[in-house]
């Protein structure tokens, strides 16, 4: 395992052609051909985007209205079919854990449920309860445990389970900025050993963990492919723009301008650095913009536009479209 190569990591292999999911007349996901792989695959886009919608058809938990949805994994050098039911875990956005019961008692039911040994989570499973920190949380009813804490035990009885194919709603909503980084280090980790869908608002963690990014936006594929490919689908420039000490002082004055000069870009203050992120833009352009308002900028240089900059900019030139039969939940 510790000479395995990133290429050899389970990965999974989806495709979608002529797929739509409707909720009544409402078209939640409209994907009229798509295929594409992972081994940390992260959903992202607006609340009613179709993330959920897309992971619940992958689960095969919301059928297809019409179309076809094909589901393999690559793991050890072999592709095979994968069904939800013996290869796929899930932790939902809003899920429990049974409230009457404590979360000892569940575990146990899932151990005995997956591997018919009520104690596998003190076996093999116990790695995940050491590195979920459950074992404060044993004899806590699940009535009793804060939304953070309930998704802590429902991963870790995902881990428990060994699925191929891990897949997570907004696995980070609830844990505070070290509790978020951790998960990730695990499921940085956990993918030796098996591939993962996520969907998240924290654009800075997908940054750092995704191999494979899908923005989605009013149901359909907005852009695919690696962060790179990503941003530069969805903005293909941010420039950031160095300011000399005296100017510092007013570098929100200054962002406000360019804000008004380039009215669809992203524009803000990074520490001594103005960044502007959109299309069309060039450093010629921007310094004669500053001159008229007589702002000498020490330098300009292209960067990488940040995830949340190039959505951001997207959602900006394409708004959310919104349907009075929408619901409210994606």
């Amino acid at each position: 395992m510790k000479n395995k190569k990133i290429h050899d990591y389970p990965t999974a292999l989806i495709t979608f052609q002529q797929a739509i999911v409707k909720y009544e007349s409402f078209v939640a996901l409209d994907i009229p051909a798509l295929a594409f792989s992972g081994n940390r695959i992260c959903l992202v886009g607006h609340n009613g985007s179709g993330k959920s919608t897309m992971i619940k058809a992958l689960l095969r938990l919301l059928p297809l209205s019409s179309g076809m949805l094909d589901t393999q994994i690559i793991s050890a050098g072999e592709k095979f079919a994968i069904t939800p039911s013996l290869h796929m875990a899930f932790s939902p956005e809003q899920g429990s854990v049974f409230s009457d019961i404590s979360v000892e008692e569940y575990i146990q039911t899932w151990c005995y449920i997956k591997h018919r040994n009520a104690k596998y989570y003190r076996q093999a499973g116990a790695k995940y309860i050491e590195a979920l920190n459950i074992a404060p949380l044993l004899n806590k009813l699940g009535r009793d445990l804060s939304k953070g804490q309930r998704r802590r035990v429902q991963t870790a009885v995902g881990f428990i389970a060994d699925p191929l194919f891990f897949l997570f709603d907004e696995p980070f909503d609830g844990l505070d900025v070290k509790q978020a980084s951790d998960f990730a280090e695990i499921v940085r980790e956990e993918s030796r050993n098996r591939a993962f869908l996520l969907s998240s608002h924290r654009m800075g963690i997908v940054e750092r963990l995704a191999d494979t990014i899908i923005v989605l936006s009013n149901g359909k594929v907005a852009a695919i492919g690696s962060l790179e490919d990503v941003v530069y689908s969805l903005a293909s420039q941010c420039f950031h723009i160095s300011l000399p000490a005296e100017l510092l002082p007013k570098a929100n004055e200054i962002c406000g301008y360019l804000q008004k000069e380039f009215n669809t870009s992203i524009v803000h203050n990074i520490g001594a650095l103005i960044s502007i992120t959109g299309n069309g833009l060039c450093p010629e352009t921007l310094i004669a913009s500053l001159e008229k308002v007589n702002v000498c900028a020490n330098d300009i240089f292209p960067v990488q536009p940040s995830l949340e900059d190039a959505i951001d900019f997207f959602l900006r030139l394409n708004p959310k479209i919104t349907s009075p039969n929408e619901p409210t939940k994606e």
